[in-house]
């Protein structure tokens, strides 16, 4: 059994660094500037990507950028030149669909993390940032996952979130201590 453990955990991993691997450095660096310049960044999602992009949005609010989870009952208004960080592998879920076109019309920089380069979310997109990993999907140019369901997508996209917030860090000089200083004391 042990070695099952160990056969998977390395065929997970593996695939991780493939997905990652292949986002191209150019949309992140746009992404990474545009985090580290907008007064608010509103984030959305549904189902198991909205937890990740909850977990993005904390982060965020850790290194002192005013962040909001759409669809909370404290989120104040999105207003132009706001950016909307909006994730889903398919890219086609209606209400993250259809919020990003909200944004867009509020005059808000959309940001879309997708698996699916030519979904409707991907076409909203003022950055697109393209994590190819997609269990049931094989185009040209993608590897089909061993993980079950979008497994792959939501732990890439949970770690490129982790990286985009380290580079965020560095770019902005905020150490670690400011950092806990905006960890929650209500525990």
């Amino acid at each position: 059994m042990h070695d099952d453990y160990l056969s998977a955990k390395d065929k997970v991993v593996g695939e991780l660094k493939e997905a990652l691997g292949r986002v191209p450095t150019e949309a992140v660096n746009q992404l990474l500037d545009c985090v580290t310049k907008h007064r608010k960044v509103f984030v959305i999602g549904a189902g198991r990507v909205m937890l990740i992009m909850q977990a993005l949005a904390k982060r965020l609010m850790h290194l002192g950028i005013d962040s909001y989870v759409v669809g909370e009952t404290t989120v104040p208004q999105l207003n132009e030149g706001d950016l909307l960080i909006a994730g889903s592998a398919s890219g086609e879920t209606m209400t993250t669909v259809n919020m990003a076109k909200s944004g867009k019309k509020l005059g808000a920089v959309v940001a879309v993390i997708t698996a699916s380069p030519e979904s409707a979310l991907a076409r909203i997109a003022d950055i697109r940032i393209v994590i190819p990993a997609r269990a049931e999907l094989k185009r040209k140019g993608e590897f089909k996952s061993i993980q079950p369901m979008d497994n792959l997508f939501e732990q890439s996209l949970l770690l490129f979130s982790d990286i985009l917030c380290m580079l965020a860090q560095k770019k902005l000089g905020i150490s670690q201590e400011e950092m806990w200083k905006r960890h929650t004391n209500l525990e």
